[in-house]
């Protein structure tokens, strides 16, 4: 991070770029009167609580998937955010340089140029496109100061929770009846071996309910989103943005849809569905207000 900090400063930042980063975060008068002043203050925390809260939603909730990812992307990686026009029909012939120079110009503007991002050129042997070799990171110092990433409501409610999906699959052990699964049990069977208690080939854990309920979950939704090469499934950004909530937080099933969008990167199908099959299966607590859903980890 440190090394990727030097080469922006040293070269990858002209002077206008340099200008409007002090600008924005608000540093002192020296602070680009050289590059080496300028890159002590890039670092520090200064003024870059302000600078994210000048962002728009869909810009914070991009900082939260780089931080949480850590990871260098490249310039396609913000078409998740950055939706600009292409050509009708499916079939692009333009270059990378013109199917990516709005999106640069975007990613300059509101990221770069107000000092939250870091953008440096890597070499990279087999092109010698400029864009193609540019990649970006968020400053995991920086992620203190980020804005939540959800949108949250209040509600000193308990909330409706399906606890007899775990009692009757405890009770499995006894020929108790259990909620159909979705899954092929086997990994999940509860049997007394040697008198103890196992879930598949290992011993009991109440951990390993929590996996179970979580499996299930995504084989009951699997046919209603899309397998997506992504870092993180829908149903794993679900539980990433629920786990962000403070107590007595809520969130509607209806907010999840940005951070689906940018997160997966695709159109998420229905969050309500997600959030309702959660619930189903004991992964999630729910409560109704005002004729809306709103949810909460279990």
């Amino acid at each position: 991070m440190q090394s990727m900090i030097k080469q922006m400063c040293k070269s990858e930042l002209n002077e206008s770029d340099i200008k409007a980063i002090c600008k924005s975060r608000d540093f002192p008068s020296d602070g680009a009167s050289s590059r080496d002043i300028f890159e002590n203050f890039f670092i520090s925390t200064i003024g870059i609580k302000e600078a994210l809260n000048s962002l728009t939603y869909e810009e914070i909730v991009f900082l939260h998937l780089l931080n949480k990812i850590n990871k260098e992307v490249d310039i396609e990686y913000f078409d998740r955010l950055y939706v600009c026009s292409r050509p009708a029909g499916g079939y692009d012939d333009r270059t990378f340089n013109q199917r990516y120079k709005e999106t640069l110009k975007n990613v300059m503007n509101n990221l770069v140029r107000k000092g939250v991002l870091i953008i440096i050129e890597r070499e990279v042997y087999f092109t010698s496109t400029r864009m193609k070799r540019l990649r970006f990171r968020f400053p995991p110092e920086f992620a203190d100061f980020l804005p939540p990433i959800v949108r949250a409501s209040k509600f000193n409610k308990s909330g409706n929770f399906k606890s007899e999906i775990l009692r009757n699959k405890l009770i499995e052990i006894i020929g108790g009846k259990q909620k159909q699964s979705p899954l092929n049990e086997r990994p999940f069977t509860l049997a007394i071996k040697n008198g103890d208690l196992t879930i598949g080939t290992e011993k009991f854990r109440v951990t390993h309910l929590l996996k179970w309920q979580q499996a299930c979950w995504h084989a009951s939704v699997k046919d209603k989103t899309s397998m997506l090469n992504t870092d993180m499934t829908p149903i794993e950004v679900t539980l990433y943005a629920l786990s962000q909530l403070q107590e007595h937080e809520w969130l509607a099933a209806e907010s999840l849809a940005v951070i689906l969008k940018i997160f997966t990167g695709k159109e998420s199908d229905h969050p309500e569905n997600i959030c309702e099959v959660g619930w189903e299966w004991g992964c999630l607590i729910k409560v109704m207000s005002d004729g809306k859903t709103y949810y909460r980890l279990g």
